[in-house]
């Protein structure tokens, strides 16, 4: 699945660059996709997805990863959701909600570029 919901884009006449938002491929999340043994919830988990990848780079560098995809809240980033070449290069900062609940090891391990790892509230 790829949330195609963000791609906006906004440009004037004046030949103002038009920003490219990314966009995200995802997949449901599964209770340890999202959750480790210590805070592992008791019930199962409905309703949450796991960015895999992204398909579109942003053009100016930063990602903001949405809450809600598909009226799925976001729940993880897996291991290599940043790592293609033309992603992973473009990356300068990532904005994450706080539906996120883990980010796996190896997320951003491409992300030479990344400078900010930003945690809050949409």
């Amino acid at each position: 699945n790829t949330n195609n919901s963000s791609e906006n884009q906004s440009g004037n006449d004046n030949n103002t660059p038009v920003k490219t938002e990314a966009v995200y491929i995802y997949r449901n999340a599964s209770v340890s996709d999202c959750y480790t043994e210590e805070n592992m919830p008791s019930q199962p988990i409905t309703n949450v997805i796991v960015i895999t990848g992204v398909s579109v780079a942003a053009s100016d560098g930063i990602y903001t990863i949405p809450e809600i995809i598909d009226g799925k809240k976001v729940g993880g980033i897996m291991p290599n959701a940043f790592c293609d070449p033309n992603i992973s290069q473009t990356v300068k900062k990532v904005i994450v909600p706080t539906t996120v609940k883990t980010i796996w090891q190896k997320a951003f391990s491409s992300c030479y570029n990344l400078n900010k790892l930003q945690f809050h509230q949409l």
